[in-house]
């Protein structure tokens, strides 16, 4: 990291390698950032989990394109319903279901 100084005075981090930027309120409702330096095993974890949910998508997507090509042969009723069903899907990581 080399600090720098911003056009308003405020200072400035630069990293030399990948980083993980999360987001929080403080206790005072203030948002802040707290950024993280990664080692070579978190980012190919993070590459590992994106192509996971890239294929994911892809799939559902491969889904949903199959479902309108057959939609000549079903009810447009229930190809709204099963289009509905494939857009709300989520990969299991991002849901966030309390």
């Amino acid at each position: 990291m080399v600090p720098a100084q911003g056009d308003d005075g405020r200072r400035l981090l630069s990293f030399n390698g990948p980083i993980k930027i999360h987001q929080r309120r403080s206790a005072e409702g203030q948002l802040e950032y707290v950024v993280t330096p990664l080692d070579d095993a978190a980012v190919l974890e993070a590459l590992c989990e994106a192509r996971t949910r890239e294929a994911f998508y892809a799939g559902v997507d491969a889904a949903l394109r199959e479902a309108e090509r057959l939609s000549v042969e079903q009810h447009p009723l229930e190809l709204g319903r099963l289009r509905a069903a494939l857009v709300a899907v989520r990969h299991p990581r991002e849901r966030h279901d309390g």
